[in-house]
């Protein structure tokens, strides 16, 4: 055989081998289940309106954090989206959907956070079943697991990542890169602040309370967000309690008489109460 012909085939045969033995570490790898975790951030509007981005797309080119009028019009809500992905090809069961927070740049350590509850724009339970190939998609507020972490570890700046746990007790975390960018989610100061990077408005402040008490009896219906709106905006004109909960339940009155009229006014004063708590604590 000519010796040019036998080192070809030699090659060849080699290449052949690594392929096989690459298709072979593939089909390994993903012949069982296998959980991929995604974070974005979202801002919704009062009428449920959601956009969506990776992380590094909430900064300019400049590195500048977005101007409101950027994203969505009126009073917004900010929330976390969780994609969590089964690319292997048997079922997997996920549950603890939550944030995993620590100190920059990556979040390292153990401390992980769940909400309270998920909102109605994705998956509502916390255990789901993933099927082969199969996506679930969750959406939660930000702030109160914020507020959490900075209890947990005191003033300074948090680093963010999804995290999901596997019924094989194994946590899952959302990559720190994401397409050439750092997918980390960097939470500056110690105040409540908008994915944005801005301190939350009073407005926000009462709409996210809003969305938290959304189980209470009526707060799903529509004058709970505006009165929610002429609190904040009593409150930021420098009332007192008295002041704002007399012009807040005199405007409640025009929506006609609830059946249950004093389960409703307690709702106002806690609202009103958490208002005027943010805007002292500010001060």
């Amino acid at each position: 055989m000519d010796p040019q012909l036998a080192v070809l085939f030699a090659v060849l045969s080699a290449v052949l081998a690594v392929v096989g033995i690459l298709l072979g570490i593939r089909n390994w790898v993903y012949g069982g289940s296998v959980v991929r975790v995604e974070f974005e951030l979202a801002r919704t509007s009062s009428w449920g309106a959601i956009i969506t981005r990776p992380i590094a797309a909430w900064k300019s080119s400049t590195g500048e954090e977005l101007q409101p009028s950027k994203t969505l019009p009126g009073t917004q809500v900010d929330l976390a989206k969780v994609t969590v992905r089964n690319l292997g090809r048997t079922s997997a069961t996920v549950y603890d959907v939550g944030l995993r927070i620590g100190r920059p740049p990556s979040a390292r350590g153990s401390w992980t956070a769940q909400p309270q509850f998920f909102t109605d724009a994705g998956e509502t339970e916390d255990r789901v079943r993933l099927e082969a190939h199969d996506v679930r998609v969750f959406y939660f507020h930000i702030i109160p697991i914020l507020r959490g972490a900075r209890i947990q570890f005191g003033e300074g700046d948090l680093a963010v990542r999804a995290a999901v746990n596997t019924g094989v007790g194994k946590w899952r975390l959302s990559r720190r890169w994401r397409r050439g960018r750092w997918n980390v989610w960097v939470v500056q100061g110690d105040q409540d602040r908008s994915i944005i990077g801005k301190p939350l408005t009073s407005r926000e402040q009462a709409r996210l309370w809003v969305e938290l008490l959304r189980d209470f009896d009526g707060a799903r219906e529509i004058w709970v967000r505006q009165i929610a709106d002429q609190a904040a905006d009593e409150v930021d004109a420098g009332l007192s309690r008295d002041e704002v909960c007399a012009r807040v339940l005199e405007t409640h009155r025009l929506f006609g008489t609830p059946p249950d009229q004093r389960a409703e006014e307690f709702y106002i004063r806690m609202l009103v109460d958490n208002l005027i708590a943010l805007r002292d604590r500010e001060e």
